[in-house]
């Protein structure tokens, strides 16, 4: 049984943070490419905001686990791209971006738990 400190707790809150939000995000997204209703954007652009910000909180906390910085870097470009790639109007790439960066972050959680697994008693 893997015991609880603050830093993994810290992790495993931002690690749900982040998946819940990408699939607001990605559901919100949707909803209004689909729908044409732009009442919706100031909730879709807020939680955009709060995926990067968990994106880039997420990769400092795996920093600090001790994830190889590339890996990490990854993971904030992506969190840096995909808001730049949507002032384009390109939504393709934003999407690749946006995926790409919670594709980041769950091998970030799977480095992580590797980690933690080799270093067990």
């Amino acid at each position: 049984m893997e015991v609880l400190t603050p830093m993994s707790t810290a992790l495993s809150l931002t690690h749900t943070f982040v998946r819940i939000v990408g699939l607001a995000v990605t559901v919100l997204g949707v909803t209004v490419l689909a729908t044409h209703d732009l009442t919706l954007l100031p909730v879709y652009a807020t939680s955009a905001v709060a995926l990067m910000l968990g994106l880039w909180t997420f990769g400092v906390l795996a920093t600090r686990a001790g994830v190889h910085a590339g890996a990490v870097a990854v993971t904030v470009v992506l969190g840096m791209v995909a808001p730049l790639v949507s002032l384009t109007g390109e939504w393709t790439l934003y999407v690749l971006a946006g995926v790409g960066g919670l594709a980041q972050c769950e091998d970030l959680a799977l480095r992580i738990r590797r980690q933690r697994l080799a270093h067990a008693p």
